[in-house]
């Protein structure tokens, strides 16, 4: 088990985190499993129901050595870098953007204009993509938006993609916040009609990103397929030994509350077999009003808008286009 949680961290500085989640979850899943093998007969019971949390808590402290405190966190990010594929091999129009976060790190994005162009636009949507890849993979949640009207304001983290910088939470909702100041600076599109959309780990970066800074003219929020708890996804995939190497700081069920009151929808799929539609009603319930739930029975992580021949993501533009008015 020690070798298998050395290679992890191996795994982690050479910046392959799939492999390294893999391992952790092995590693937290074989403790897990041996603790529940300590129940055997009725004499025993005062200390089979201690050994599982004591062998829980054991485990935990030795993720805890080998990774540090917050060392869990980092486990959430899967980052590539590069360019990757432009939305201009899939005929939409584009320009490059530079911009800097509070730190000075400097980030990248795409400004996509709406297909009858940026002055024609409904709006302005800032997306905050999920936890892998570059933008380059996250064009297919925005196409929709672009072709209905919509600005859109893809960008990278840092580490990902052409942005600089090392993957870190505070980090990256500093970043969110970035986006959302680059977009103010603007003098093509109007400033009235800002909207923020985002996909999964960018939920829960753009919820805190907006507690943080309120930009003018924000007209509605839209997080689909988001977690509520860094920890409770942690529990979900290791057990109770994340508890140990996995901060809940900046969790959208604490943020959320926090938001400026405009119009809050939140989008999840019954199918999602990687977070729950369980989150979305922590989130839904811990929001203030003005706020809308959407729970479709078809739907995974990743397919969400484009199911059922878009069925859910027509139900989307809807909204996007009620309160943009």
């Amino acid at each position: 088990m020690k070798i298998l949680f050395c290679y992890a961290i191996l795994m982690m500085r050479e910046k392959k985190i799939i492999n390294a989640i893999s391992i952790v979850g092995l590693v937290l899943g074989l403790g897990l499993a041996a603790c529940s093998a300590q129940v055997e007969t009725p004499e025993k019971q005062d200390d089979a129901v201690e050994k599982p949390e004591r062998k829980s808590s054991l485990l935990g402290l030795a993720a805890k050595m080998v990774m540090g405190k917050k060392g869990g966190d980092k486990l959430f990010y899967a980052p590539m870098k590069g360019k990757g594929r432009t939305p201009d091999q899939y005929g939409i129009a584009y320009e490059d953007v530079f911009f800097k976060s509070a730190d000075k790190t400097k980030l990248h994005g795409w400004f996509i204009p709406a297909k009858k162009g940026v002055k024609k636009a409904k709006g302005t949507i800032v997306f905050s993509h999920g936890n892998a890849g570059t933008v380059s993979y996250h064009l297919g949640f925005v196409d929709g938006m672009i072709a209905n009207g919509y600005n859109v304001f893809l960008y990278d983290y840092r580490g990902f993609g052409q942005s600089e910088g090392t993957v870190q939470k505070e980090g990256i909702i500093a970043d969110a916040v970035a986006a959302f100041r680059y977009i103010k600076t603007r003098k093509d599109v109007n400033q009235e009609k800002i909207i923020s959309v985002s996909h999964s780990l960018g939920g829960a970066k753009s919820i805190a990103a907006l507690v943080e800074f309120h930009p003018k003219g924000l007209c509605g929020i839209v997080v689909m397929s988001t977690f509520s708890s860094y920890r409770k996804m942690a529990l979900k995939m290791a057990g109770n030994a994340a508890n140990y190497v996995v901060s809940d700081s900046y969790s959208p069920v604490d943020m959320v509350k926090k938001l400026p009151k405009v119009p809050f929808l939140v989008m999840h799929g019954e199918n999602d077999r990687l977070i729950p539609s369980e989150h979305a009603d922590d989130i839904f319930n811990a929001a203030n009003q003005p706020k809308t739930l959407m729970k479709f029975k078809q739907g995974g992580h990743n397919d969400l808008l484009a199911v059922n021949q878009h069925a859910n993501e027509k139900k989307l533009l809807k909204w996007l286009d009620n309160v943009i008015k």
